[in-house]
């Protein structure tokens, strides 16, 4: 049963945003495809068809009060306690039904699959919410009997109010744009500048900057890219950030990503001396100015 909470956690955590330039919540267009990875060096073959995204900050004023969600509290174990996010007034009653079923099930499931002696932390927190976006933000902490420290993961779920969709990263940004400034600033930064666009934080808030590269990142997820050796460090990333985020439905995602005061966040599990993830903030002041 241990193993099965542990895999359930890792699922759902490789288990969605946004964005500062590449991505203002008030000119989201969601697509339904992820995008052609375009390397950083290259223009895309044709211009889009709707206007790309401004550079503004996302919307982070509340949504239609219709919107809301409340937190429930499940009958765990002694040591333990879970929690899980009820939606009301999305768009569609049909998705409000699955989503609310969705993390009540989750919960019913986490509780059950906790081996004796084991305890479990699940807590919940509205990172972002505006009438385009809402970033749900889950964190479980689960210690097994006699473990001194307890395994930590984050997952997000991105939800459009007004439908009752799950949102990935690539319906709501420019990819191949906020892959290009991430792996510029690395090269910056390795020629002796200063590294600005993103600083990446531990689970207990520690900044782990200065340990965590783009290409560290790309060397761990290698095996999701595909043909590798034969893309440029930019396609690469953007190939990488097309995976990421549960979408509710289909659980097979390499990370996942949530909005914060306006900021994107990546989130990617890593190792566990580190804290078992790392969240990176994406600063708006490096966004590129190709998608203005």
């Amino acid at each position: 049963m241990r193993k099965g909470i542990i895999a359930i956690t890792l699922t759902l955590f490789c288990l969605l945003a946004l964005a500062a330039c590449s991505c203002a919540a008030e000119d989201i267009t969601v697509v339904t495809e992820a995008p052609s990875v375009v390397p950083a060096t290259e223009a895309p073959a044709t211009e889009p068809a709707t206007e790309p995204p401004t550079t503004a900050a996302p919307e982070t004023t509340a949504a239609e009060p219709e919107f809301s969600v409340s937190l429930e509290g499940l009958t765990a174990p002694e040591g333990s306690n879970i929690t899980y996010p009820q939606l009301t007034g999305l768009g569609d009653a049909d998705e409000t039904t699955r989503w609310n079923d969705y993390f009540r099930q989750e919960a019913d499931q986490t509780a059950a699959d906790l081996a004796e002696g084991d305890t479990v932390t699940v807590s919940w927190r509205l990172a972002s919410q505006s009438t385009r976006l809402a970033s749900l933000v889950k964190i479980t902490e689960l210690t097994v009997q006699d473990a001194a420290y307890p395994t930590v993961s984050l997952v997000s779920y991105n939800i459009d109010p007004s439908t009752g969709d799950s949102v990935r990263l690539y319906q709501l940004c420019n990819t191949n744009s906020i892959a290009a400034d991430l792996i510029a600033a690395d090269k910056a930064a390795a020629d002796g500048g200063e590294q600005t666009a993103y600083t990446v934080s531990a689970p207990d808030g520690t900044d782990v900057t200065r340990h965590i590269t783009m290409e560290g990142i790309l060397d761990m997820y290698e095996e999701h890219i595909a043909n590798r050796a034969s893309k440029s460090d930019e396609a690469a990333l953007a190939e990488l950030l097309n995976q990421m985020d549960f979408d509710g439905k289909n659980p097979s995602a390499v990370g996942c990503s949530y909005w914060q005061d306006g900021v994107l966040h990546l989130v990617f599990p890593y190792i566990h001396a580190v804290g078992d993830y790392i969240d990176i903030a994406v600063k708006d002041a490096h966004r590129s100015s190709n998608t203005k």
